[in-house]
């Protein structure tokens, strides 16, 4: 298999790997069956877009892609001054690779970081902190706003606070921060929780221990 594996997501004892090919730009999918281990079908992803600016996948983690009532979800971004920072959700079949419907998800400018299914609903969190949440994808979406205040905002900013990670649970989001002003083993990091009814912030986890590394995530387990 050709090109930068991005993401892979298993459907009906299949894998859906979607990819980058850097020798011609083209963006597609491979569907390996997991029984043999062998790839059965290649779908082309249509990213020359608007009079043929290429699109590429975007997000963080693998988020780039998923699937979602039985449909296949690809996330792209435009890599020219006017289209990058609007992706474009578009919805895949499964069965043959048929581009079904392609969406903009936001009218304005939207960092988009990752996406996640939970609780049967599609949460697409962009880094300031805005959602799209799909109940269903032939209805409109619902707008969230994480909240936070000015006393947080700050201390992102002069910090430099990013997202390290996301994590879902018992109708929280847990948001990981990493504050990359300092070095390594001398930065500020934290776990914020918020309501993912309301937006609302509920807790503060400081994170005490201390590393040398550049990078953090954190994960759930039961």
């Amino acid at each position: 298999m050709n090109g930068y594996l991005l993401s892979t997501v298993e459907y009906n004892n299949m894998a859906y790997t979607l990819y980058v090919n850097n020798n011609d730009n083209s963006v597609g999918i491979y569907v390996i069956d997991l029984k043999t281990s062998k790839k059965i079908k290649q779908f082309t992803i249509e990213n020359r877009l608007h009079g043929l600016k290429e699109y590429f996948p975007v997000g963080q983690n693998g988020a780039s892609l998923q699937i979602f009532k039985g449909k296949l979800i690809v996330f792209l971004d435009g890599n020219t001054s006017d289209t990058q920072f609007h992706p474009i959700m578009q919805i895949i079949d499964p069965k043959n690779g048929k581009l079904e419907n392609e969406t903009s998800l936001s009218d304005t400018s939207f960092l988009f970081y990752d996406s996640q299914i939970y609780n049967d609903k599609l949460y697409i969190l962009s880094e300031d902190l805005n959602y799209t949440i799909f109940n269903d994808l032939n209805k409109k979406p619902k707008k969230l706003r994480l909240k936070q205040s000015n006393s947080v905002s700050e201390k992102i900013q002069n910090e430099k606070g990013v997202i390290s990670g996301v994590q879902y649970f018992a109708g929280s989001v847990f948001v990981l921060y990493d504050y990359v002003k300092n070095s390594p083993v001398d930065r500020i990091r934290e776990i914020r929780e918020y309501d993912l009814l309301t937006g609302k912030e509920l807790h503060v986890i400081p994170l005490a221990f201390k590393s040398n590394k550049e990078m953090i995530r954190f994960f759930l387990t039961n």
